[in-house]
């Protein structure tokens, strides 16, 4: 028997939707609470976008939500509200997984696919896990605040509808990363620096730079780095430079090659 949401009289801040839960009624009504967090089952997160509007309206708009998916739930659906403060996700859940509030898909090589943001997080620094290989995301609310972000061990991709990281002046390379892929330079068009956590025996940093280990190969040139008189004079050590290594750069920038690239 399927059951619809017409109105709540309760007072706990924490509010579970039972596994037939279907709809919600337009009027809905918290009369005497308004719920901050939400447990979602399997069937509430199948609701339509306009039903959860309906469920959250009065909730974001005096206070941040947060969100429980229940270790059911295979897909958020339209739980990416614009007043998420923070993702949780059941233990046991094979589908989900959050981590610092912030939601990933588990893919099926036990990697991570980052697919939501909680819009009214706030925070400055994103640290993504080590096992992240993609992001995947279609609101990107809130990521406007974000200015570091210390990339996963081995990100490959970036799919989102616009330019993820508007304001990300920093990237971090953390100390057990194997790989960089310049591809995602595109998403951070504000870029002035790159560094490389100690231990990392892959890649190097040199005045904001980034380097192979050995020097070799010039892997990211910030494109809103200030260069001094605007040159850039191309180390003797390195024979290759990464597609997309100056990926972005609007300003002009002198760039002295020598006989061995």
């Amino acid at each position: 028997m399927e059951k619809h949401v017409f109105n709540y009289t309760g007072k706990d801040m924490k509010v579970t939707l039972l596994s037939n839960i279907t709809s919600v009624n337009k009027e809905v009504d918290f009369m005497n609470y308004l719920p901050g967090h939400f447990v979602v089952s399997k069937a509430a997160s199948e609701m339509t976008q306009t039903n959860i509007e309906y469920l959250t309206q009065y909730s974001s708009d005096h206070s941040p939500l947060a969100v429980t998916f229940m270790a059911d739930v295979e897909d958020i659906g339209a739980w990416d509200v614009t007043q998420t403060s923070a993702f949780y996700v059941e233990e046991g859940n094979t589908h989900l997984k959050a981590v610092d509030g912030i939601l990933y898909k588990i893919k099926e090589d036990d990697t991570l696919e980052w697919v939501a943001y909680p819009k009214s997080k706030g925070a400055t620094e994103l640290v993504l896990p080590g096992n992240a290989t993609s992001i995947n995301l279609n609101r990107i609310d809130g990521i406007e605040k974000i200015t570091t972000v210390t990339l996963s061990n081995d990100l490959q991709s970036i799919l989102s509808p616009s330019t993820l990281f508007t304001n990300v002046t920093k990237l971090v390379i953390p100390k057990d990363a194997t790989s960089f892929s310049p591809e995602i330079l595109k998403h951070f068009p504000k870029l002035e620096t790159v560094e490389v956590e100690g231990g990392n025996v892959n890649f190097k940093s040199v005045d904001g730079v980034l380097y192979s280990a050995d020097g070799t190969e010039i892997l990211c040139y910030p494109c809103k780095k200030t260069a001094e008189d605007g040159k850039f004079a191309i180390p003797e050590a390195v024979t290759s430079i990464a597609s997309y290594a100056f990926c972005g750069s609007d300003r002009e920038l002198e760039v002295s090659f020598h006989a061995n690239i």
